[in-house]
């Protein structure tokens, strides 16, 4: 069975806009990111471009951090809209039933 890669969700498309507007507005290239987070260039232009697979926590970190930024303001600044009216999208509002059943749903079978 062929493995269909995992759609970005509303709060990981809402921490790329936010790293690629601090990234835009730094006047750092993305070869400037390469150097200053140890990240390849092609994985730095696929988190920009709101590609899957998402960030990591760990990725968001170093983009971040390059931009003089930390993981858990830009996480924050991103829960924020993301999770208005829709409670278990924000990282923290998410109950554990609910990522167990979530985790549940992207097990495959052998």
């Amino acid at each position: 069975m062929a493995i269909t890669p995992k759609r970005l969700g509303r709060l990981d498309d809402a921490i790329a806009s936010l790293l690629g507007r601090d990234i835009a507005a730094s006047g750092k290239s993305r070869r400037d990111l390469a150097r200053d987070t140890g990240m390849s260039t092609n994985r730095i232009g696929i988190i920009l471009r709101h590609e899957p697979p998402p960030a990591t926590v760990g990725e968001v970190g170093l983009l971040a951090a390059a931009v003089g930024r930390s993981a858990s303001a830009v996480i924050a600044e991103a829960e924020g809209p993301v999770s208005e009216g829709d409670e278990t999208m924000g990282l923290a509002a998410a109950s554990d039933s609910d990522i167990d059943a979530e985790v549940e749903a992207q097990q495959v079978e052998p």
